[in-house]
């Protein structure tokens, strides 16, 4: 109680700093709390000084051996059964089939859009300001990559691989200034959950400024996370997303249907046996499903964390107000889709657990059974824009 209590005291001594963000004061009062955030959360959650960074792993072989030995620790549910899963679901029916079979089965789940044809908008004035074709026009890509906002970016130099993409995909208010050695400068779709559409407080972020911000412009915007059917329709949600639409109507910016959130839960509760936590998949998931579905290659940077997972701190490359790791203190099924990137990766151990990069073979070069007209197999993949590692693969023998 005294670790919490010391947190509090120092959230009213700061508060008066926190609300003119722009003071000296508040440049103090965010260094007091960040201090007394880290040092109070590893003490009470952790026990100290975090196990990973007391010892951390010397090859990357070594971190692999980690890293899958928590992917596989899926965190199981305690609550009822999820009103979206079906009851005749079979958990872990998807867990033997090899990369192939796998990647035919994840390629039925598609992360639809909401456009005009919508039947609830159809022949009514909103029907006019959705968009009318579908996502991207129906083009499709060589390589794309989803950039995670992982803390554990930081110092990762893979700016020049993550920007000689196609398509490079970002999430909520992940910033590139100041950041292109690591993440690159480029920003081609971005993906807000519903904090970021609506403004609201997150952490000491006042707000987000979506609607003006150029961090949001110039991009095809995708509002990810809308986990009730009821929220498409009513709402906050629904008002905010009409209003940006009426503010550019030239902007490519969509939603995507409730239906297609919980079709990757349920994929993802068939890939596991035991039954996953009751909440909808990451943005990520979602963003990595989308561009499967319109790239040849896609990679995804720290969708499984590298051997910089150890030394990273925090949350996001971005914040250090927000001290708390969120890897593996998510409340979405998070191990359950690193699982799944890991079954269909196809880049090298030092590729997936030293850069922190998988690459997926996207479903239009599947030929799955019935498919017309796809390619057997994708372009191949440049890694020299990759940089050196500062980590050893595995323990020289004598």
């Amino acid at each position: 109680m005294t670790g919490f209590a010391s947190i509090c005291c120092g959230v009213q001594l700061c508060r008066p700093c926190l609300r003119r963000r722009r003071t000296y004061a508040f440049g103090i009062c965010y260094s007091i709390l960040s201090v007394l955030s880290i040092a109070i959360i590893w003490l009470l959650m952790l026990g100290g000084v975090p196990s990973s960074l007391r010892t951390p792993p010397a090859t990357i072989h070594e971190h692999r051996a980690d890293m899958l030995r928590r992917i596989r620790q899926t965190d199981p549910d305690d609550n009822d059964a999820s009103p979206h899963a079906s009851e005749q679901q079979q958990r872990g029916e998807l867990s033997n089939l090899d990369l192939y079979a796998l990647g035919c089965e994840a390629a039925k789940v598609y992360p639809a859009v909401v456009t005009s044809k919508a039947l609830k908008w159809h022949q009514t004035p909103r029907a006019q300001l959705l968009p009318e074709g579908p996502i991207f026009d129906g083009r499709r890509f060589a390589n794309c990559v989803a950039v995670s906002n992982s803390a554990a970016l930081s110092g990762s130099r893979l700016g020049r691989f993550i920007d000689s993409h196609e398509l490079v995909l970002r999430f909520n208010h992940a910033p590139t200034i100041g950041f292109e050695q690591d993440v690159g400068s480029r920003t081609d779709v971005r993906i807000v959950n519903d904090l970021v559409l609506l403004d609201r407080k997150y952490y000491v972020v006042p707000n987000f400024n979506f609607m003006n911000d150029a961090l949001y412009r110039d991009l095809t915007a995708l509002i990810g996370w809308v986990p009730r059917e009821e929220d498409l329709w009513n709402g906050p949600i629904i008002e905010h997303y009409f209003e940006r639409r009426r503010l550019l109507p030239h902007e490519s910016f969509y939603m995507f249907e409730t239906q297609g959130l919980w079709d990757i839960w349920e994929f993802l509760q068939k890939l596991v046996p035991m039954p996953i936590v009751q909440y909808t998949p990451s943005s990520g998931a979602l963003g990595m499903f989308l561009l499967l579905h319109h790239c040849d290659v896609v990679h995804g940077v720290e969708f499984i964390p590298s051997v910089r997972f150890h030394y990273s701190y925090g949350c996001h490359y971005f914040e250090i107000y927000q001290p708390l790791p969120c890897t593996f203190f998510s409340p979405h099924p998070k191990t359950a889709e690193m699982s799944l990137w890991y079954r269909l990766n196809r880049a090298s151990d030092e590729v997936v657990f030293g850069h922190g990069v998988t690459q997926l073979r996207g479903f239009n070069v599947t030929q799955c059974k019935g498919s017309r007209g796809m390619r057997s197999s994708p372009p191949r993949v440049d890694y020299t824009l990759l940089p050196p590692l500062g980590y050893p693969l595995s323990t020289p023998t004598s």
